[in-house]
C-alpha cells in the first residue's frame, strides 16, 4: 500500500497532484503543525502563470505566531480582490479560465471560516477536474518530537487499519528531514519523488495546479502527472530498505 502526505496547502504545484495519483491514500498532515510565515511556507501562497513569469497569489488571513495552522482563518471580505481577481488578472485569456471562473468567484465571495477549510475545497475541486480517485485522509496527531517520527508514525496507521505493507511515497525534500530509522522500525518503505521523470510540460512545472488546469483540457491536464507509472517510481524513485 502507497501513502503520500503533504500539508494542506493552496492549489500546490503539480508535483503535489502525481504523489495524490500514485498513492493509495493520501493523508492531509501539518493541520496540527504551529502557523508560521517566511520562505517556503505555502499554506497561504502560491505561484501562478508560468515558471517564467510568476506572480505570486497570496490568501489574506488572520492569524499570529504560536497557533496551530487549523485555528488559523480567512479575511473573507478580501477574497475576491486577493483569490479571484489575481486568477483572473493572470489567467483570463487562458484557454479554460471561462470554463472555471464562476466556480472560483463563488469560493471566493462564500469563503468559510478557515484557511484550512478553503484550501481543502480547492483540493477536492481541482482532484475533480484531474479525474484523481486517490481518497484523502487526515491521520491523528500522534505529537511525535520529530517530523521524520511524526509522517512515519502517521503512515503506520493506515498500516495498521488495512493490514498491508506500506511504502511512504515521499516528495524529493524529504530526503533532507526523513529519517530511514523511523521508518525502518515500522517496516515501511520509502520512494522518493523524481519529478525530472514527470512529463509535466516547461514553463509549469513549479507554479500552482491551476496553470495545467487553465492550459490543458482536464485529459491532458491528468496525462501531465500520470505519465509516470507506480512501476517506475518504485523502480527508480530510490526505495530505501
Amino acid at each position: 500500500m502507497i501513502v503520500a502526505s503533504h500539508q494542506i496547502d493552496i492549489l500546490p504545484y503539480p508535483g503535489f497532484f502525481n504523489r495524490m495519483c500514485v498513492a493509495d491514500v493520501f493523508d492531509l498532515s501539518g493541520h496540527y503543525d504551529l502557523w508560521r510565515k517566511g520562505k517556503g511556507i505555502y499554506q497561504h501562497r502560491v505561484m501562478i502563470g508560468t515558471d517564467s513569469k510568476p506572480v505570486w497569489l497570496t490568501l489574506p488571513v488572520i492569524a499570529h505566531h504560536g497557533m496551530k495552522q487549523n485555528e488559523v482563518m480567512l479575511d473573507r471580505e478580501r477574497m475576491v480582490e486577493c483569490f479571484y481577481d489575481k486568477i483572473a488578472g493572470v489567467y483570463s485569456a487562458w484557454p479554460y479560465f471561462g470554463r472555471y471562473k464562476n466556480f472560483l468567484r463563488e469560493q471566493a465571495e462564500n469563503a468559510p471560516a478557515y484557511l484550512w477549510q478553503f484550501n481543502l475545497a480547492m483540493l477536492l475541486w481541482a482532484r475533480d477536474v484531474l479525474n484523481i480517485t486517490t481518497p484523502l485522509a487526515f491521520a491523528h496527531d500522534y505529537q511525535e518530537k520529530t517530523a521524520s517520527a511524526q509522517i512515519a508514525a502517521q503512515v503506520n496507521c493506515y498500516g495498521s487499519t488495512y493490514h498491508q505493507a506500506m511504502t511512504y511515497y515521499s516528495g524529493a525534500g524529504g530526503k533532507n528531514y526523513l529519517n530511514k530509522e523511523d521508518f525502518d522500525r515500522r517496516s515501511i518503505d520509502i520512494v522518493f519523488q523524481d519529478y525530472s521523470k514527470l512529463p509535466v510540460p516547461e514553463g509549469f512545472r513549479t507554479v500552482s495546479i491551476l496553470s495545467l488546469i487553465m492550459k490543458y483540457s482536464p485529459e491532458k491536464a491528468a496525462e501531465c502527472l500520470r505519465g509516470f507509472s507506480v512501476e517506475q517510481h518504485l523502480t527508480h524513485g530510490g526505495i530505501q530498505s
